[in-house]
């Protein structure tokens, strides 16, 4: 899949400047990160970015079109048969034409913090996509002095699935618009670096990446998709050649609910690739603090460590594995908790991770006064529709309040709660029961019985009601956990060709119907003599053909 050649040489045709695509005016806008040096990091509301670096250039912007403040850059998703990415049309270089499925802006906040590297400058910026009721928000965050950023963004699903997340640009080399590819092993960082070796821009994964490629410009949109088709994704190579070049960085990962995805973005005269701290692991995420303890082979121990100042806030997970001597696991458990850097701690939970559409969500949590003074504050909690628990509070020093209420199911909802200076959210996954069906019968069969089997497999998230006929036989009412699979055997008998069935109704609906042949078939036919009979013995000739598929034992009385 390809774009056409006319949409290769855009670039030619407009001699490196911008096109003349009919806008839409203000449809994309865009905060600056221009608190330091030597970055700009222009956050665009669709998900995109420009990168200036060192203003007073003729050609500061790192992605192409230099001279615009929005550019070729940015954040796609494959989800739900879906190719999401920025509103590349509305962007002024019209180079970029593939035609996804574009992020919808909702809302983007003001540039906090003060650039230094305990309070960097950030941006937190939310696109939605509404015909998958996808969700993206991105926190972008710069360091005054360094060559590099940091781009963190949260993919949120109506329904857990396996997606395909991308960063990637159209790189402008300081000033160049063609460069060679590069690419480091150690880190899977990709980027590339202009003629005079003396320039380099890199994407750097922190969560580490699963494929990575660089080449053509137009060979970057193409691999992740064209005219709302997925393409073949990036293939783990780049290109040695001078070209006009582009470069990018895929995951691939299963989401339940909501993941997190992060990456550098460096620029400068030699490559630059940020360490990556903290470290990302699979099984729990990205690690703050982490030790090893000893336990013998037979006993029970008590450990109590001090895990030292964690500077972060938010949602934390406690993980522990248990492994043998020899390095393999047995054993893992986790506990999750809270860090709070306000005046207020605020929690908010939900009885259970995975609904069905109209169940009842029963929302709690518990509001606490951190602080030496006695504080007013309304404790509010919204569902995304209206405000669903509203409460006046006075709270003394070290008192909290425990609160609950419930909200209705439905496939877009994520629960804010707010109490003066603190905000906690929950997203609960609500999904539809998925059940995957087969039924098998044999085409032929002999004269002994048979065994058909209908298998119903939960592949959702939430339990499945079922009923089930098979062969004429109903199945008692039964429920399928997720993950679950149940085989139904029915043993059946015929002496001619049939049709065998079987129907699923409740929270699915299948009907299967299996042509089944008689195969043991045979013919007798007799030769009798003609009247008049004589006595004695008369010789009666007969024929016994076999004229099905199978060979047949058949007995014959005469």
């Amino acid at each position: 899949m390809s774009q056409d050649p006319a949409a290769k040489n855009r670039k030619l045709e407009s001699g490196h400047g911008p096109a003349s695509p009919q806008l839409a005016p203000d449809v994309i806008t865009f905060t600056p990160i221009a608190g330091g040096a030597p970055l700009q990091i222009n956050v665009a509301n669709d998900a995109s970015y420009q990168v200036i670096y060192g203003s007073g250039s003729t050609t500061p912007g790192q992605v192409y079109w230099t001279n615009a403040d929005i550019a070729d850059a940015g954040l796609f998703l494959w989800y739900d048969g879906y190719v999401i990415g920025p509103d590349f049309s509305n962007h002024p270089s019209g180079s970029a034409s593939n035609y996804y499925d574009v992020w919808t802006p909702a809302a983007q906040g003001a540039v906090t913090g003060s650039g230094t590297p305990g309070d960097p400058w950030t941006i937190e910026t939310n696109v939605v996509h509404q015909p998958s009721g996808t969700s993206l928000t991105t926190r972008n965050s710069y360091v005054d002095g360094e060559n590099y950023f940091r781009v963190d963004w949260d993919i949120c699903l109506p329904q857990a699935a396996q997606v395909s997340t991308f960063l990637a640009a159209d790189y402008y080399l300081q000033g160049s618009d063609n460069g060679y590819g590069l690419y480091d092993a150690d880190t899977g960082s990709v980027g590339g670096y202009n003629y005079a070796h003396d320039w380099f821009q890199i994407f750097t994964p922190i969560r580490p990446s699963s494929h990575y490629f660089e080449g053509r410009y137009w060979e970057v949109w193409d691999n992740i998709g064209y005219a709302g088709t997925a393409g073949p994704g990036f293939n783990d190579t780049i290109n040695t050649d001078l070209i006009d070049n582009g470069a990018g960085l895929q995951w691939d990962m299963y989401v339940n609910g909501c993941a997190t995805v992060s990456a550098f973005w460096s620029f400068g005269e030699t490559p630059t690739i940020p360490p990556v701290v903290p470290p990302y692991e699979e099984t729990c995420g990205y690690v703050l603090w982490q030790t090893t303890l000893p336990l013998s082979t037979a006993g029970t121990a008590d450990f109590s460590e001090v895990a030292g100042t964690l500077d972060t806030t938010g949602q934390l997970l406690l993980w522990g594995q248990a492994s043998s001597a020899t390095g393999q696991p047995f054993a893992t458990a986790q506990y999750p908790f809270q860090v709070f850097d306000r005046d207020t701690s605020l929690t908010l939970e939900t009885d259970r991770d995975v609904y069905r559409p109209g169940e009842t969500v029963e929302v709690s949590g518990q509001v606490v006064n951190t602080s030496g003074l006695t504080q007013n504050m309304v404790l509010q909690v919204t569902d995304g529709q209206g405000v669903i628990l509203e409460e006046s509070l006075t709270l003394d020093a070290n008192e909290s309040y425990s609160y609950a209420t419930s909200v209705e199911a439905t496939s877009d909802l994520v629960l804010v709660a707010t109490a003066a200076n603190a905000t906690a959210t929950a997203a609960p996954t609500v999904a539809d029961p998925q059940v995957d069906a087969s039924f098998q019968a044999p085409d032929v069969v002999g004269r002994t019985s048979f065994d058909v089997v209908l298998e119903l497999s939960n592949t959702g998230l939430v339990p499945a009601n079922l009923q089930a006929e098979v062969a004429g036989q109903a199945e008692p009412d039964f429920t399928l956990q997720p993950g679950e699979t149940r085989q139904i055997y029915r043993t059946v008998q015929t002496n001619q060709d049939t049709v065998v069935a079987a129907t699923v109704s409740g929270d699915a609906s299948y009907d299967f119907s299996h042509p089944v042949v008689q195969g043991e078939l045979t013919t007798l036919s007799l030769d009798v003599p003609p009247d008049p009979l004589w006595t004695g013995t008369v010789a009666v000739a007969y024929s016994l053909d076999n004229v099905g598929v199978l060979p047949a034992d058949t007995p014959l009385d005469i």
